[in-house]
Parts: C-alpha cells; sequence; structure tokens
C-alpha cells in the first residue's frame, strides 16, 4: 500500500503492487514443488477464525458440549479479539482442551512482516500449498482502520505496471482464506488497543471481480460476522463488465444479492489506446 491518497473516491491508502515484500517471503520459506502442492492437503482443525457460529455450535454439540459454549467461545473471538483458547476464562479445562486439541486460530502462516512509521502494517502470509499473498493494515489519524485485502494468490490481468500482474495466476483464494485475513486484523485491534477494524479495501494481490463468488461470499461474512459496514467495504477492478453489472443488479435468488459495497474502478489513463496498452484486460 503507497501513502495516504487523496482521492475521493475510495478514501483509503492506494495499493502498490511493486512490493519486495513477497519476494523477501519466497526466499525465507522452502519452496514447494506443484506435484508436492497438489498432494498438500488443507489443515484438518477447526479454524476459530472463520468458523460460523452455526458450525461451531454443531462441531460443540458433537464434542457433547452445551450448545451455548458457541457463543462464550464467538464472543472471545469477535468482542475481545482473544483467539487464545487458554485466555477464555469463562470456559470449562475440559472443553479448553478439547478446543486446544481440534482447533486453530487461523490457518494463514505469517512469514514476513513490514511496519512503517506511521503504523502501516504489510505482512506476507504462507497459504496451506506454499503459495505467498499481501495483506496490509493501514491506521489513520481520523481514527479509521482500514485493512487492504488480497483475492488470488497471483493475478492474471497482466498489467504491465503491477508486479504481482507479472508474477501470472496461481489460484484463487478460497472465501475463508479471504475472510481470515479480515478477521485476523480485526481480533488484533480489539485485543491489543481495544480498537476495531472500520474499513476493508479489495486492493491486494489479484482482481477481485475474476474471483467474485468466493469475494462476495467473504463480504457478507465481513458484514455479517464482524459487524463492517457494507459502505466501509471497496472492491476495487480493472474492469471486469459483466461482474460489474451482476454486482449491483437484483436478483431473484436472494443469496445471489450482495450488500451494497463501494467500487473502485482503476482507470490510469484517459483514452482506451493508452489503457490497453498497460492494462491488457482493457
Amino acid at each position: 500500500c503507497q501513502q495516504k491518497s487523496t482521492s475521493s473516491l475510495t478514501q483509503t491508502k492506494q495499493i502498490s503492487a511493486t512490493t519486495t515484500l513477497l519476494h523477501q517471503a519466497a526466499a525465507t520459506t522452502t519452496t514447494t514443488t506443484a506435484a508436492a502442492a497438489q498432494t498438500q492437503q488443507p489443515p484438518l482443525k477447526i479454524n476459530l477464525h472463520t468458523i460460523t457460529l452455526d458450525e461451531l455450535e454443531q462441531f460443540l454439540i458433537s464434542l457433547k458440549q452445551p450448545k451455548y459454549r458457541a457463543k462464550q467461545v464467538m464472543s472471545w473471538i469477535r468482542d475481545k479479539g482473544i483467539t487464545d483458547v487458554d485466555q477464555m476464562t469463562n470456559l470449562p479445562k475440559n472443553l479448553i482442551q478439547l478446543l486446544k486439541e481440534y482447533t486453530v486460530a487461523g490457518s494463514l502462516e505469517l512469514v514476513e512482516e513490514k511496519i512503517s512509521t506511521d503504523g502501516t502494517r504489510k505482512r506476507a502470509y504462507r497459504l496451506f500449498d506454499g503459495q505467498l499473498i499481501e495483506s496490509v493494515l493501514m491506521p489513520y489519524e481520523d481514527g479509521r482502520n482500514t485493512a487492504c485485502i488480497s483475492s488470488q494468490a497471483g493475478c492474471a490481468m497482466g498489467c504491465v505496471f503491477c508486479a504481482t500482474g507479472q508474477m501470472g495466476f496461481a489460484r484463487q483464494l478460497t472465501p475463508e482464506e479471504i475472510f481470515e485475513q479480515v478477521s485476523i486484523f480485526a481480533s488484533e485491534l480489539k485485543s491489543q488497543n481495544d480498537d476495531r477494524l472500520t474499513n476493508v479495501v479489495m486492493m491486494g494481490m489479484g482482481e477481485p471481480l475474476a474471483n467474485y463468488r468466493n469475494v462476495m461470499s467473504a463480504i457478507k461474512r465481513m458484514n455479517s460476522d464482524l459487524g463492517i459496514g457494507a459502505r466501509k467495504i471497496t472492491v476495487s477492478t480493472v474492469g471486469v463488465v459483466p461482474n460489474i453489472r451482476k454486482l449491483y443488479q437484483k436478483h431473484e435468488n436472494e443469496e445471489d444479492n450482495v450488500p451494497q459495497v463501494r467500487l473502485a474502478v482503476s482507470l490510469h489513463c484517459a483514452t482506451d489506446e493508452e489503457r490497453t496498452a498497460l492494462l491488457p484486460a482493457n
């Protein structure tokens, strides 16, 4: 993420893909081959950052625990930002032991973090298959805390000025991988500063509207589970027109409708000819 933007469209700091963070992170980790990545499986433990209340209730019932314990656990995570089960003081010891055995506080592995003088935190996370993504937390003097979130590992848009675009496309992020980036920042702000995450911008790695279904699924949970207002969430795009239309279209199936988020279109140039030279997706 670059310095604070003067644009009234996003009212956030803009994202700079020309970063060395991922390269530094890649240098510190063992590179997995394509064959090895295909054989790897996601962690089998329950992810406390991404599990829903309903899912947690059913999980605890399967462990012969009272259903109401799910709300207690979720309150620690969402209201207090606590994901260490040892700190959940109103839970019985046997439940704490079960949670230690069957759950994990996140699946994203922090590989690299850089903190700027203004408090901005830029992170590289390793996914379960070895792919690397970026997330950024940006505090503002007016009290806003904005998370800049990735939607893909790599990017297929091929924008010539963008380091991520030159990396090529690896894969789509799942709704859980997108949501977890936000949940981690929200929890940390709660637990460390008794503060809250106020804004989310989908301006990290990848083209959000090229991963439409997973991004919208994650956004719904940012809104419902984390209480981030729809107008405080901005989706950025180079111009995936069919999905721009889908974003603001009223659908007969209510599940296909999404919160009324903000849309930011990366123009970069005033003419089609110039824009196509820089953004092949144009």
